[in-house]
């Protein structure tokens, strides 16, 4: 790219020699964009932040369409796999509202699967995907009520109000799906 322009900037002096000089010029503008694309398409991408602070510096796009389509079928998986846990959880969480362990857990799995579905949806984000930004704020979100219902008193007024309120809210969320 850098011999590129100092060939293009030489040009510029050959002041008599017009009709070559534009010439030459025309013929290296497709070849400077052609380079341009395949050094964009070359450079690792490593995703949003959320990823880079999961995974670290490492290339998260994938050039064969076949690998792409993998990982949008390992998403759908994860979700349909991990769905009647959800129900499973909420279930659960109604009928031993006062077990400190069974809400410990499932606030670990929440935070889990919310860290995993934000993590699969910043990857396709990055190969393609058409996954709405909105809908990755929404399981950032999650992950922040997740942790804090984690980290909230078992058992004082406000955790027990809250966690009703919260356990409606994540059943007709299963539903939803």
């Amino acid at each position: 790219k850098k011999e590129l322009n100092k060939l293009r900037k030489s040009l510029t002096g050959f002041q008599g020699h017009g009709e070559n000089v534009q010439a030459l010029k025309d013929q290296l503008i497709p070849v400077h964009a052609s380079l341009k694309s395949l050094h964009q398409q070359n450079t690792p991408e490593t995703g949003s932040i959320f990823v880079r602070l999961f995974l670290g510096e490492v290339n998260v796009k994938q050039y064969r369409d076949g690998e792409r389509f993998r990982l949008k079928q390992e998403y759908e998986r994860f979700k349909r796999k991990t769905n009647p846990q959800f129900l499973m959880f909420v279930a659960l969480g109604y009928f031993f509202p006062k077990s400190h362990l069974l809400l410990i857990i499932w606030q670990i799995w929440l935070l889990y699967y919310y860290i995993t579905l934000a993590l699969r949806e910043n990857i396709l984000r990055v190969n393609g995907s058409t996954i709405k930004p909105w809908w990755i704020i929404h399981h950032y979100l999650s992950m922040s009520g997740s942790l804090t219902l984690l980290l909230w008193p078992k058992m004082s007024p406000s955790f027990i109000e809250t966690l009703h309120l919260f356990l409606f809210f994540s059943g007709a969320q299963d539903i939803d799906k």
